[in-house]
């Protein structure tokens, strides 16, 4: 959401990062210290500082408000802050992940506390601000005419919330919207080409999909247990190239020369006799959002997991179930 909400850093186009929040930065060793920009104002006129950092990596670490940001910052021990325009991370170690993630964590106001409907209603440093947030429905946004990088070239921007293909599709004929991002299904897009008018642009993705386990041979035996080339070409029908690791192709911190799994059921049996584990000891449960590909790569998960006498137990929730129940709990 950089147009209302915006992080310290943000990646370009060629996945380098780049000053926002932020007008300079300096790593060394276990410390990130950031240089803010001095001319940024919140939606309120409320001054943008150093403790509006503080305060979100603060909220983001206690546990207590189980946010799903916690372990990609589990390597800070403590902020501090020195005068209005300088933020300083102490760190427990030194990684090259962190500043990634930092790119991706949008800063908010230390007063959101004292703003009545935040959650519904926010504010922030970005182009725009809320005019009405109606759930699911709709959201009408104005330009900011104080934002910090001059005033946006639209004056009003409007997003329009659909629950499936159908309506989406109309919408765009009828030139109700203008641009559609992510959840695009290979139906649709066999569709969308054959409309005059509309226009595709495919970008690599830098999401992936793991299970945090600790044992390696774990790990390794269900990396051998998957089937990367059925699942896209059987369940997201052709969209997408099997991941190799955690780090996109699309960034330039991969490494081409990481080993490559194939599925191969009796490399995955080796390695779950190595990790100890007798059929029927090892369990699992996979939530998965219903109407959606995870219950089918779910299911393709337990079918093979049954091979090796793994108990997969396939949970499905709505998209609004699972993000309580990351809000709410930390399991």
């Amino acid at each position: 959401m950089i147009f209302l909400l915006e992080p310290l850093l943000v990646l370009n186009e060629n996945m380098e990062l780049q000053t926002f929040l932020a007008e300079d930065w300096f790593y060394d060793n276990n410390e990130i210290t950031f240089y803010l920009r001095e001319d940024v104002t919140w939606h309120d006129g409320t001054p943008f500082t150093a403790e509006d950092v503080r305060y979100t990596y603060d909220w983001v670490l206690d546990s207590d408000n189980f946010s799903p940001w916690k372990r990609s910052f589990a390597d800070i021990e403590w902020i501090e802050t020195e005068g209005d325009y300088i933020v300083r991370f102490h760190l427990n170690r030194s990684t090259d992940s962190i500043l990634r993630n930092m790119a991706r964590l949008n800063i908010v106001p230390a007063h959101a506390e004292e703003i009545s409907n935040f959650s519904n209603h926010p504010i922030g440093t970005g182009p725009f601000q809320v005019i009405e947030w109606l759930e699911e429905e709709q959201l009408e946004l104005a330009a900011f005419q104080d934002y910090w990088r001059g005033k946006p070239e639209l004056d009003r921007v409007e997003f329009l919330f659909f629950s499936g293909s159908d309506g989406l599709l109309i919408n765009l004929r009828q030139e109700n919207i203008d641009i559609y991002q992510c959840g695009i299904t290979a139906t649709m897009l066999q569709m969308a080409e054959n409309e005059p008018g509309i226009k595709e642009q495919r970008a690599p993705a830098t999401g992936y999909y793991h299970l945090p386990l600790d044992d390696v041979y774990v790990r390794r035996a269900l990396n051998y247990l998957l089937d990367r080339e059925y699942i896209i070409e059987e369940i997201y029908e052709g969209i997408g190239i099997p991941a190799v690791s955690p780090i996109s192709l699309a960034l330039p911190i991969h490494k081409p020369d990481v080993t490559d799994y194939c599925q191969n059921m009796e490399q995955a049996q080796f390695y779950m006799e190595k990790a100890g584990y007798e059929e029927g000891e090892l369990e699992f449960t996979l939530l998965a959002i219903k109407n959606d590909p995870h219950v089918a790569i779910a299911k393709h998960f337990k079918e093979n997991a049954d091979q090796l006498g793994i108990e997969v137990e396939i949970n499905e929730k709505s998209f609004a179930a699972l993000i309580d129940r990351l809000e709410q709990t930390d399991d």
